[in-house]
């Protein structure tokens, strides 16, 4: 069972101590990034990588496959700062709708 999957792990994320580990009669593919951590994405491995995951996702898909290369601006960082802008929008919002009017 569970073919055709790429399964990614950065080598520093302590979920990927119970990760997957493909048996030989499966044509699934385990990737551990070295020093890798939770985020770990395909842009975050060595060429040398990137490209084993390329080839064995051609195979699969019988097409050529390209990577979109070192993706840049920390898209992580901006997910989390939008969710903790967010959240005190939020709790900002909450705690003027609790006040009454007049009330400092």
């Amino acid at each position: 069972q569970g073919n055709n999957i790429i399964y990614i792990y950065g080598e520093l994320d302590s979920w990927s101590g119970a990760g997957i580990v493909p048996g030989p009669e499966t044509n699934a593919l385990r990737m551990v990034n070295p020093g890798g951590h939770h985020a770990t994405r395909i842009a975050d491995f060595s060429p040398e990588d990137q490209a084993k995951i390329f080839q064995t996702l051609e195979a699969w898909l019988d097409m050529k496959v390209t990577g979109l290369g070192k993706q840049t601006g920390g898209g992580y960082l901006k997910l989390n700062l939008l969710f903790l802008i967010g959240a005190i929008l939020i709790t900002y919002y909450l705690f003027l709708r609790k006040r009454k009017p007049g009330q400092q």
